[in-house]
């Protein structure tokens, strides 16, 4: 519902907040997707960017297509973005 709309998913709740958990690849995606949104770049002008066919950009920003952490990273960067991961215990 927030991508078809073009409305960015909010960040992290802070401590104490009700969440959810989602694995690491699909947050890198909502990360790309928000980043889409921010600099109002369409699907089709990344695949520009990428130098790759708007088919794949689309399979890219899709949530229940799986997507290389990697490939993500790529995007991210051809946006201006750097993605960054951490770990906690």
């Amino acid at each position: 519902m927030y991508f078809k709309k073009k409305i960015i998913i909010p960040e992290t709740s802070s401590v104490g907040e009700s969440f959810i958990s989602i694995p690491a690849s699909m947050t890198a995606k909502i990360i790309l997707l928000n980043a889409l949104i921010r600099t109002n770049t369409t699907n089709t002008r990344l695949a520009k960017m990428m130098n790759i066919r708007p088919q794949e950009v689309q399979r890219l920003v899709s949530l229940k297509h799986p997507t290389k952490i990697d490939t993500i990273e790529k995007a991210l960067k051809a946006l201006g973005y750097n993605l960054s991961l951490s770990a906690n215990i």
